[in-house]
């Protein structure tokens, strides 16, 4: 439940501060890219971890509307965070 709720925060935060479209620019939940498996949380392996909000199909349950961002389409970004530039709020 906490990271459902810090999730809708952090994207209710960010819809607030930009025009709708994230570029997904946080460090945080982000993969680095280092290309070696250790077994660990990895952005893009389609399953919610850590900060992630968002892993490739994977929202969560979340969509424009429970995020309080109108209608729309809510999609996630290389970077496992909302792209809310498809949200009409």
């Amino acid at each position: 439940m906490e990271h459902r709720a810090a999730t809708r925060a952090r994207a209710a935060a960010r819809a607030a501060g930009s025009s709708g479209s994230d570029s997904g620019s946080g460090s945080s939940g982000s993969d680095s890219g280092s290309g070696s498996s250790s077994g660990g949380p990895s952005c893009g392996d389609g399953v919610i971890e850590l900060d992630e909000e968002c892993d490739g199909d994977d929202l969560g349950g979340f969509d424009c509307a429970s995020l309080g961002l109108g209608d729309g389409t809510l999609t996630c970004t290389a970077q496992c965070y909302f792209d809310l530039g498809g949200c009409s709020g």
